[in-house]
């Protein structure tokens, strides 16, 4: 696995991945974790892909994102991040309709418990948190 610091206008974003797929994009001093330890810096074709995509969002010509994506996490975890990436740009959803896009249980969404926490969690760990913070 390979990790590369790509230099944007909202700071540092360490781009990991492998050779077939990116496996997460972190903020440099994210408070939900960072890039993997055992990440070696370098580069490879999926890097160069990812940093020409950045560069056309941040020069407002991009809108998408077209990067084969292998993040690591749980079952639940993946469903709530394959919930997001469908969400059109400059869109939202509230957690009880993303757990609906899941076909989460309607349990009584409270801040420590029921759905709401199970699909929050997901969403603050993604090792995407940039599509979505930013509206890509």
């Amino acid at each position: 696995m390979i990790r590369y610091d790509y230099q944007s206008p909202i700071g540092v974003l360490a781009l990991v991945a492998d050779d077939g797929a990116l496996r997460g994009l972190f903020f440099e001093n994210g408070k939900h974790g960072g890039p993997p330890s055992d990440a070696q810096p370098g580069t490879n074709a999926i890097v160069d892909a990812t940093r020409k995509q950045l560069d056309a969002y941040f020069a407002g010509r991009g809108k998408t994102f077209d990067l084969p994506l292998a993040p690591d996490g749980t079952d639940f975890q993946k469903r709530v991040w394959r919930a997001l990436a469908t969400i059109p740009f400059g869109e939202t959803r509230s957690y009880g309709e993303i757990a609906a896009m899941i076909g989460a249980p309607s349990a009584p969404m409270t801040r420590w418990h029921g759905t709401m926490t199970a699909v929050r969690s997901p969403r603050r760990r993604k090792p995407y948190r940039f599509w979505r913070r930013h509206g890509a």
